[in-house]
């Protein structure tokens, strides 16, 4: 589904694994009106701050609504290495696959549009416009001149401070983290599994500036 801004003429789409909800959260608060979500199964554009219809949708689809494909759009990344690990431990939790079977279903699936985001947009004739990266969320929102534009630099930047401090939250029993807050991949990775992950994931580690040895 795809959440607009009509202020600040900017859509918002959702990455599964990279924290959208928390920065769905920021979004919604960059203008007074607030947002509004766009569910193209019924065709309804609804205004969330009045309507809170319950109209299921596919959390990470990515969609234009009909009369907005002039808006800029906000996506989310995340370091691949930290992303695949932390999808793998919520399966390891399930107990279904082997690490081995979960990085091969995920590296071959490559026609996965919720994983594979980047590759979904020539089938709707959208790009995104703005990376936001989960590691440094803050920041990013901050470099958007249509957030900057709508709240004033100095709300924004406190808004952003006040939603967005990064603070990891352990989801299940596997999960572990660095000093930084980061997951910790090295355990589960090889220099051959890691650049499975790399070769797959090229293009975030591009637009993100990841550092292809960011697993060691």
């Amino acid at each position: 589904m795809a959440v607009l801004n009509k202020q600040a003429k900017l859509i918002y789409w959702g990455t599964s694994g990279c924290a959208s909800r928390t920065n769905l959260s920021f979004f919604n608060i960059v203008s007074a009106q607030g947002s509004w979500t766009w569910f193209p199964d019924t065709e309804y554009l609804r205004q969330d701050a009045k309507d809170r219809t319950d109209n299921r949708t596919h959390h990470h689809e990515q969609n234009v609504p009909p009369g907005y494909e002039d808006y800029n759009v906000v996506y989310m990344i995340r370091n691949p290495y930290t992303r695949f690990i932390s999808g793998w431990l919520d399966i390891k939790k399930e107990g279904k696959l082997s690490f081995d079977e979960y990085l091969n279903r995920r590296i071959e699936y490559t026609r996965d549009s919720d994983w594979y985001f980047w590759k979904q947009w020539p089938l709707i004739n959208k790009s995104g416009t703005y990376p936001v990266r989960m590691e440094n969320s803050i920041e990013d929102w901050l470099k958007i001149p249509e957030v900057i534009d709508t709240m004033g630099i100095e709300r924004a930047t406190e808004k952003a401070n006040e939603v967005l401090a990064f603070k990891p939250i352990s989801e299940n029993k596997y999960d572990e983290y660095d000093k930084n807050g980061y997951q910790v991949v090295n355990k589960w990775l090889t220099q051959e599994t890691a650049d499975m992950i790399y070769d797959s994931c090229r293009w975030v580690f591009d637009i993100g500036g990841y550092d292809k040895d960011s697993w060691k």
